[in-house]
């Protein structure tokens, strides 16, 4: 059984089920078992495959990437005698599942096109096409498509898919809405408890501050301690800064404090390290210390 063979030659074996591997001499276009590959186990071009019913198939990719695989695909599409036997998906190795939820994402971005398209023709007719894919391979595999997908796929017109659009997109600002409005009752919780010294678990995209009267320190959200005369200079050094009217980048780079050096100062904030603390919060504490 020769496994070194030209790349035509590696096509045919393997489409008709002739060995369980070969390979071109330079190793870029082989299979195993089933499944042919270009370049590497990361693009399976194709797949022998059998469904529950004992129907057989091959499950073909949609996929392109640099000329080479493009010819492996051609080279590969040529050898299969019966092409009508030729179901194609995005993944030919990937779950039915798999397959599906990038068929939605797919759906989605024609619709994000079609909604903004002055000639609509190009993208209804891609969602045709896509529907006769789907349709075809969830057949095959015998999975139900999904209501949210069918109820896509049925979409004949622009102002339709407007119309979805816009819901869509209330729908995921009233989600963001209400995700938002629990993150933030959550932080007011946990800087609670932070500010109790508390144990507690606080993400927020600013770090906060308390004074630690047994430590004599200032201890941050993110459990950095800062001694509180180094605190009162550093925060001199900070109002300096921000009287200055032009703070250059030298000006910045002698702004530190321990290890940390500021990377951004403004009126409103000041990024530290992986620290970004509000201003006002600093004045807060600040005016507690009567600094």
């Amino acid at each position: 059984m020769k496994k070194v063979l030209n790349a035509d030659n590696v096509a045919h074996t393997w489409a008709n089920q002739q060995q369980n591997e070969a390979r071109t001499p330079n190793n870029s276009f082989y299979f195993y078992n089933d499944t042919i590959y270009s370049y590497g186990s990361h693009f399976p071009i194709a797949k022998h495959i059998t469904n529950s019913k004992g129907e057989t198939a091959i499950l073909f990719t949609t996929r392109s990437y640099s000329n080479t695989t493009s010819k492996h695909i051609a080279v590969v599409k040529r050898s299969i005698p019966n092409i009508e036997n030729i179901i194609y998906c995005n993944n030919p190795e990937n779950s039915a599942n798999e397959n599906i939820l990038y068929w939605n994402r797919k759906i989605d971005c024609i619709y994000t096109s079609l909604a903004k398209a002055k000639k609509p023709e190009k993208y209804l007719l891609e969602l045709s096409r896509l529907k006769d894919l789907i349709e075809i391979y969830c057949s095959f595999m015998l999975v139900e498509i999904p209501e949210t997908i069918k109820l896509k796929l049925e979409i004949t017109s622009k102002a339709e898919i407007i119309e979805i659009v816009e819901k869509e997109k209330a729908i995921k600002a009233e989600q963001e809405a209400k995700k938002a409005k629990e993150q933030e009752q959550e932080t007011k919780k946990q800087l609670k408890k932070f500010r109790a010294f508390e144990r507690f678990n606080l993400y927020s995209k600013y770090s906060y501050l308390r004074y630690n009267t047994l430590t004599e320190r200032i201890e941050t959200s993110q459990r950095i301690e800062i001694p509180v005369k180094l605190a009162l200079l550093f925060y001199k050094a900070i109002k300096t800064a921000l009287n200055t009217k032009e703070l250059n980048t030298e000006m910045l780079d002698n702004l530190k404090i321990l290890d940390y050096k500021v990377k951004n100062l403004q009126k409103d904030f000041i990024e530290i390290g992986c620290h970004k603390i509000e201003i006002k919060e600093i004045n807060k504490i600040a005016k507690s210390l009567n600094f």
